[in-house]
């Protein structure tokens, strides 16, 4: 293979990965909600806005993060590796 189809099938790994992973991250949330309301005491309401909060937070931070590697380059992205 050349250089340049192994980095693309790379790179559509690191995209698949990443789908899988945000899935079972919420896949998790579903999951450990009961356990995790009943240890805190929390609502079905306020547990919803907890997470709410934090997938508000994700979606925001992608981009912020990406403009953030994209202008201090591959350097502050993967360090010295």
């Amino acid at each position: 293979m050349s250089k340049v189809s192994i980095f693309g099938c790379q790179m559509i790994s690191l995209v698949q990965f990443i789908a899988v992973y945000t899935d079972m991250d919420r896949t998790i949330y579903g999951i450990t909600a009961p356990t995790v309301m009943q240890t805190t005491g929390m609502s079905t309401g306020q547990y919803s806005c907890i997470v709410r909060a934090f997938q508000v937070a994700y979606t925001l931070g992608q981009p912020i993060m990406g403009f953030f590697i994209d202008t201090a380059g591959s350097e502050a992205k993967l360090g010295d590796m």
